[in-house]
């Protein structure tokens, strides 16, 4: 084999290689970077949410609240976005949950009226 042809073989290989780590670094960076946004999106929320019922506890008189710890709530979250970033919708569970707290606020309507 002539030597510029090995050359030109060996940069060839050399290039190939070198774009696929350089594309496969690139995907563990952005799979890091979702991750990481996904947890502060989870934060945020759920801080925001126990602002929000901390701020209707003030304001109903005689009211108690029961808060979750915040990590638990930061977990649902996380597990929610997850999910709706990679299928479009959330997940059962999480729909379950939502109806019978729904249906809960319909029966206890009912009580008062």
């Amino acid at each position: 084999m002539p030597t510029w042809a090995l050359v030109l073989t060996s940069a060839g290989v050399s290039a190939v290689v070198t774009t696929a780590l350089g594309l496969l670094a690139q995907w563990f960076e952005r799979q890091a970077k979702r991750r990481e946004v996904l947890l502060k999106s989870a934060m945020d929320l759920a801080r925001a949410k126990q602002e929000l019922v901390m701020a209707v506890a003030e304001k109903v008189p005689g009211s108690s609240v029961k808060l979750r710890d915040q990590i638990m709530v930061v977990e649902d979250y996380y597990k929610a976005l997850s999910h709706l970033l990679d299928h479009g919708s959330l997940p059962e569970s999480l729909k379950a949950i939502e109806a019978e707290s729904i249906a809960k606020l319909e029966r206890g309507k009912g009580k008062h009226e």
